[in-house]
């Protein structure tokens, strides 16, 4: 089945996970470090081994507690006729369990304690109903319990999830029962799964799902009931990107490490909260080099360094600061020369680590101080590898350990006088033995501890893995920074345990609360009115002076308010009513803006209701709503009144926007209308013919001189300038002088006369007469329905030829 290619790197995706026939390689080896141990105190002298699965079988190693080195146990390899990957070793060092993604189900091995022999478990394989692929494995680390994660459900409802399956260990024989009547859910492709060392909390890595696009990379972090096994979901904010690809734990249950990336390597440092196993991303550590991947982490022992095997086959190793998680590369870390698997184990009771490489297991010894490997000698297998951890780490001291969450405490503004919901400190007992509390147990101390109290439920004694909680009260009684601490007396190291408490002391102020802080009015007719109300208190320790009320928004006006608000006490309350009155029909929306001495003001309620129309004017039936008709015909529209439920009242109808020589009415022209019960009615626009008559028109008459005007007056010019050359002479003078004047008064006689017949002009003059009929056109024609200030409206279309 190949993997899903996502990006530059094969990852895992549907039906792809770090199993044999899955990773595209001949055989898959896993490797677990098996604790053969009992829970008694002599833990550490039993004797360790070390199993590897190969495809068809399984190897097994005695490891030596001195030098770390690997020996093949009697017997090995043992037949495996499945598909063995990955391996877990009960906790308690009594069986080995064998992970088969391709036949779905568990492989299960009794472990002989003494010389680390295997021998199959009767019924052996175990198999769930209710999912496939399974892709992970993890033992409960009271050997209890063994959790498998599933690529997908296969009933109903889980066949896009994840499905963890939840077996019960049979102490005496390991055989699996499943624990849940249902299938539990889990992340969907599920890359890496965890325990932590008290069995406490179940860690599940998802990986990317190829079919969807979905990167992956959320953590799901749950508790795990000590008595049934089930598991409850705690807060995970750890992941700080997709593509995941493995987890690891520290062993001291503090921090929990994440690697994931596709083109970019990057590993998540988060906490641990003692209480419930959540985890919280504090910061995060990039490959400096690209397609550089981790693809197996491991932490050692002591909880100070992180070992992270490479998607180039080489190992990284980080410190880990014992504070905060955060990581830093160690210096030389990378292994020259080695080529290792992609699976990595360290040996919960010693200074080792056991990788795959190529021709097998390959050991490490750690330098406690430095970090710094030192490879050891390897255990032959057949095939590659990839690893998956098991074992009890040893604790550090035997004895009780309190563990505080959180490990300070903050309260914020709270007002002087007043006191704020208690906030609550856990107390965890992380030992192996019972923590006892000192009189007195619990207590506030420092500058300000009148300011702070407490209460709590831890009583005299504390069990191994247990909690009780210490809920504490702030009620400042000035102004400014307020701190304590909370003293936890008891016998566990480093008593007495503190935890910083602060707060901030404030003088009182007025507060506002609006109930509702919006108004929703229902559906109201136009000419109507809704009434709704606002009830503002004063929840602040001051008090409130509200100055003004006011509307303000798109539609103000179609809102109207009284309030009985001026100056309010703490505690007290006022209203402010509010009508609707909508002035068209629609959406419409306004605010109430209360302007107050509070902080926030002014205080704002929104406003929205829907005007709806007292009535329409809409076609009667089928009939259109646009006519065409010849200039001289009558277009008649049948329309309809159709009032809303519950209006009754007269509406006046009327048209307009009638074209030349067309007249519109509407018939009748008003009507009472009762209570959702349609009105008939009929507009009607009658239009004119249009005539063809052509006017009759004069011929232009010409003056009666008209063509010898000009000609005479020239002539006339020569004889008075003759006449007037003769008249200088002397015999001639009087009688030429006299014949002179009268030649030009004749002249000038004669020139007016021709001058006055050619200005009359030429005939008489003739006017285009008016149009006559409907010309041809397109027009709108507007029905109004109208009842007081309310008006609706209808279009109509008329079109002449």
């Amino acid at each position: 089945m190949p993997c899903v290619q996502v990006g530059t790197a094969v990852r895992n995706g549907p039906l792809c996970s770090r199993v044999p026939s899955l990773r595209a390689v001949s055989f898959t080896l896993a490797v677990a470090l098996a604790i053969l141990a009992s829970a008694s105190a002599h833990a550490q002298s039993q004797a360790q081994h070390v199993y590897a699965s190969g495809g068809t079988a399984v190897f097994g190693f005695a490891k030596d507690s001195t030098t770390g080195a690997l020996t093949a146990t009697s017997g090995s390899p043992y037949s495996q006729t499945l598909d063995g990957s990955a391996l877990a070793v009960d906790p308690l060092g009594r069986f080995l369990y064998v992970l088969n993604p391709n036949a779905n189900d568990v492989s299960v091995y009794a472990i002989d304690q003494t010389t680390g022999a295997l021998s199959n478990v009767p019924n052996s394989p175990f198999t769930a109903d209710d999912a496939t692929t399974p892709q992970v494995l993890a033992a409960e680390a009271n050997g209890k319990f063994l959790y498998v994660g599933n690529h997908q459900g296969s009933q109903s409802g889980f066949t896009t999830v994840g499905v963890i399956d939840i077996y019960s260990i049979d102490a005496n024989t390991g055989a699996l029962a499943s624990a849940t009547p249902t299938p539990t859910p889990g992340p969907f492709n599920p890359v890496s799964m965890v325990v932590d060392a008290k069995g406490r909390f179940l860690y599940v890595y998802q990986g990317p799902n190829g079919a969807t696009g979905d990167a992956g990379g959320a953590i799901e972090a749950s508790q795990i009931d000590p008595i049934t096994g089930l598991l409850t979901p705690s807060l995970s904010s750890c992941s700080g990107g997709g593509f995941g690809l493995a987890l690891a734990i520290d062993p001291k249950l503090r921090f929990l490490f994440a690697g994931r990336g596709d083109q970019q390597g990057y590993i998540d440092a988060c906490t641990i909260s003692p209480v419930d196993g959540s985890l919280q991303l504090i910061g995060t550590a990039r490959f400096p080099d690209q397609n550089v991947l981790p693809d197996a982490m491991a932490v050692d022992s002591s909880g100070q360094f992180l070992y992270v095997v490479t998607s180039q086959r080489t190992m990284r190793a980080y410190s880990i600061d014992q504070s905060t998680g955060a990581l830093t590369e160690l210096p030389n870390s990378a292994l020259p020369g080695i080529l290792l698997g992609f699976s990595i184990v360290a040996d919960p009771q010693g200074p080792f680590l056991y990788a795959l490489g190529g021709n097998g297991i390959v050991g490490f010894q750690m330098d406690p101080m430095t970090g710094a490997l030192t490879q050891i000698a390897d255990g032959s297998t057949t095939g590659s590898a990839a690893v998956a951890i098991s074992g009890t780490p040893v604790q550090a001291a035997s004895g009780p350990v309190a563990a505080l969450s959180p490990t300070s405490v903050d309260f914020g503004n709270v007002t002087i006088g007043s006191a704020r919901a208690p906030l609550v400190v856990y107390v965890v007992n992380m030992g192996d033995q019972t923590l006892d509390f000192s009189s007195p147990a619990i207590s506030i101390t420092g500058a300000n501890s009148l300011d702070f109290s407490q209460t709590n439920t831890c009583g005299v004694t504390l069990a191994p893995n247990q909690i009780c909680t210490i809920s504490v009260n702030f009620t400042p009684s000035a102004t400014g920074t307020r701190s304590a601490s909370l003293t936890i007396s008891d016998n566990a190291p480093g008593s007495p345990q503190s935890v910083p408490l602060s707060g901030q002391g404030v003088t009182p102020q007025p507060a506002v609360n609006l109930v509702p802080s919006n108004l929703m009015f229902p559906n109201t007719l136009q000419g109507s009115s809704t009434d709704l109300k606002v009830a503002v208190t004063n929840s602040g320790q001051a008090t409130l002076t509200i100055s003004s009320v006011a509307l303000s928004g798109s539609n103000p006006s179609d809102f109207s308010q009284t309030n009985d608000c001026t100056s309010l006490a703490p505690a007290a309350s006022c209203t402010i009513h509010v009508a609707f009155t909508p002035q068209a029909s629609g959406q419409r929306a306004a605010s109430i803006l209360i302007t107050d001495n509070a902080a926030g003001s002014p205080h704002t309620v929104a406003l929205l209701g829907v005007g709806d129309a007292p009535f329409t004017v809409v076609p009667n039936g089928l009939n259109p709503t646009s006519l065409t008709i010849t200039a001289g015909q009558t277009a008649q529209y049948e329309l309809q009144l159709t009032p809303a439920a519950g209006f009754t009242g007269a509406v006046t109808l009327a048209c307009s926007g009638a074209p030349l020589e067309a007249a519109c009415a509407a018939s009748p022209s008003s009507a009472q209308v009762n209570n959702a019960n349609p009105i008939p009615f009929s507009v009607s626009v009658a239009t004119t013919a249009r005539s063809f008559a052509v006017p009759f028109q004069l011929a232009p008459r010409r003056a009666p001189l008209e063509m010898i005007r000009w000609p005479l007056i020239l002539f006339l010019g020569l004889v008075i300038l003759f006449l007037r050359r003769m008249g200088a002479k002397t015999a001639a003078r009087t009688t030429i002088l006299t014949w002179s004047r009268v030649a030009a008064g004749f002249a000038l006689l004669t020139i007016g006369g021709v001058c006055a017949c050619g200005g009359g002009g030429s005939g008489i003059p003739v006017q285009s007469p008016p149009p006559v009929g409907t010309p041809a056109g397109k027009s709108t024609i507007t029905v109004t329905a109208t009842h007081g200030t309310i008006t609706e409206q209808l279009q109509l279309t008329l079109i002449v030829k």
